[in-house]
């Protein structure tokens, strides 16, 4: 026998959540009993229900989660400014937090004794493995540089779970000629960029919903001699919660820099994005239902019951203003270069790369 909920939850605009039960199969010849384990069943279901529900309406966290991931998105493009009049290509792994402070006891405080009606700014992303590319435009224009940068992964454990897709490409351009010597001191005054990317980041992990036990007695032979029995159903559900978000933005930057001998490169500046897209909440879950009592011996086939669907978040931070900084050092055509992004009071985005230039 097969009972499908599909639950819509008025609290939570846009979500829809099914749950399926697939209720334990008895031996040939006990219908009744069947019926009184799926009656009982159901009402597990609706307590899971509202176990579920308190998973849902998390405005402020799926805003996070966008905006963290619109930092990550932008991040590569600011290290740049060093490398805007070479072809040069790097590998590099970067990672963003958004959150309401970046006080680290308060926010270790906080996620210590998170529970799941518990709804705060808090997000973040990674670029785990991301390529970029610069190519100067100098024939099109002098001081003008292109650059484009892909990021993928896709990790999974026992426990959690990162998927994610980062695309950006933009313009840069010098505004003034460099200052000084290259073999010696040298002066970028300004370097503005301008460009577009987009995010897909895709992270979750496993939450222990806790025991749900429904005990009822069992009369096998209605009104016969044989006296009702007891029965338990045992729900231990376990859910895979996650954010997905869908992030595109628009970014423009002003830095200024030097440079020592060639060698080592200094730079900062101040930006914006402009960021549109929205991060879901996703739920599933598989479980077994287990009879005990009585029935628990005459069950032919055991019993499940899953969870599964999606539910609408929030859109990023619309503008995001920012300031940035970072150091490249180079090694023959071999550099490193690691940007920092500072969201006064809000976010924090930094990473490495490892390149060469052409």
């Amino acid at each position: 026998m097969i009972l499908l909920f599909i639950l819509v939850f008025p609290a939570c605009l846009g979500a829809e959540i099914q749950v399926e039960i697939a209720v334990p199969q008895l031996r040939d010849g006990m219908e009744e009993l069947e019926a009184l384990l799926a009656e009982n069943i159901g009402d597990a279901a609706v307590e899971i229900e509202n176990l579920v529900n308190n998973f849902l309406e998390k405005p402020e966290f799926t805003r996070a989660f966008g905006s963290a991931v619109s930092m990550s998105a932008t991040l590569p493009m600011l290290g740049t400014q060093p490398l805007a009049s070479t072809y040069s290509f790097s590998l590099g792994a970067y990672a963003s937090l958004y959150s309401y402070t970046l006080d680290v006891q308060l926010i270790s405080d906080r996620l210590s004794e998170l529970n799941p009606e518990e709804d705060f700014e808090f997000g973040g992303s990674a670029r785990l493995i991301n390529g970029s590319f610069t190519f100067p435009l100098e024939k099109v224009l002098p001081r003008l540089s292109l650059f484009a940068s892909i990021g993928y992964s896709d990790v999974k454990s026992e426990d959690y779970y990162l998927k994610d897709f980062f695309l950006q490409t933009a313009l840069g351009y010098a505004v003034f000629k460099d200052l000084g010597r290259e073999d010696r001191l040298s002066w970028t005054p300004v370097y503005i960029q301008g460009g577009g990317a987009y995010g897909f980041h895709d992270v979750g992990t496993n939450i222990p919903v806790g025991e749900i036990i429904r005990e009822f007695e069992a009369d096998p032979d209605g009104n016969g001699p044989l006296p009702p029995q007891d029965v338990s159903i045992l729900l231990d559900p376990v859910l895979d919660i996650g954010m997905r978000s869908n992030i595109g933005c628009f970014s423009f930057s002003a830095t200024t820099g030097v440079s020592l001998f060639n060698s080592f490169h200094f730079y900062l500046g101040a930006g914006c994005n402009l960021s549109f897209g929205r991060t879901d909440i996703l739920l599933s879950g598989d479980n077994e239902v287990t009879v005990l009592g009585y029935l628990g011996d005459l069950v032919d086939v055991p019993g499940s019951i899953s969870v599964d669907g999606s539910v609408e978040g929030s859109s990023p931070r619309p503008f995001l203003g920012y300031f940035f900084t970072g150091i490249q050092f180079d090694i023959s055509r071999m550099f490193i270069n690691i940007p920092i992004l500072i969201l006064p009071g809000k976010g924090l985005s930094s990473g490495i790369s490892l390149g060469v230039s052409l």
